[in-house]
């Protein structure tokens, strides 16, 4: 901060060369300096501790969505082996239909 300060001095020296228009860094300069860097700064802070909180939140979905991912492939399991039985006794049943189809086709020719 004191070597912007510094700076701006001499930039000062130079723009009274350049142009003869004399101004001046005073203390009070140098504080208002000070303030805003501090209010950037604030502002700053906000800013990446509101993203902060988003990523937080973010993950926070992560973990819930993995855990509800992991109960519903349990959960489709499960269903797997009940579809598995079910698929086994539809085909028996339709095996059944087809010999009594074929049989009343025999019997009706």
């Amino acid at each position: 901060m004191a070597t912007v300060h510094d700076q701006v001095s001499a930039v000062c020296l130079e723009y009274f060369g350049r142009f003869r228009r004399q101004t001046h860094v005073t203390p009070k300069s140098y504080l208002s300096f000070i303030h805003g860097y501090k209010q950037i700064y604030r502002d700053s802070r906000k800013h990446f501790e509101m993203l902060s909180k988003r990523m937080d939140t973010g993950l926070i979905k992560l973990q819930e969505a993995a855990v509800q991912v992991s109960a519903l492939s349990k959960e489709l399991e499960v269903m797997e082996v009940h579809l598995a039985v079910a698929s086994a006794e539809a085909d028996k049943v339709l095996q059944s239909v087809t010999v009594v189809a074929s049989a009343a086709q025999v019997r009706f020719r």
